[in-house]
């Protein structure tokens, strides 16, 4: 139930917020769009990364559902953007 992203680039898809939706922890490098939020841990280098998965694992975990925006709400904010 931990998504651990070890790869230093996210682009703009879609995999941290349905993790999120999907009851999940997810665990990252601060690349691509992981919202602020219950189960979100972006991590700034390894040593951070390691450390916040050793407090998850040895932990007691309580897994809620992150309501995520929805595609279109996403696409209309990203329009709002270039209007600007």
């Amino acid at each position: 139930k931990i998504l651990l992203h070890t790869a230093p680039f996210e682009s703009a898809a879609y995999v941290f917020p349905e993790a999120l939706f999907s009851r999940m922890k997810v665990v990252s490098f601060q690349t691509g769009f992981l919202p602020d939020g219950p189960g979100s841990y972006p991590c700034k280098d390894k040593t951070e990364m390691l450390e916040i998965l050793n407090t998850l694992m040895n932990e007691i975990q309580v897994y809620q559902r992150v309501k995520v925006p929805l595609i279109s709400e996403t696409a209309a904010a990203v329009f709002e953007l270039y209007r600007d």
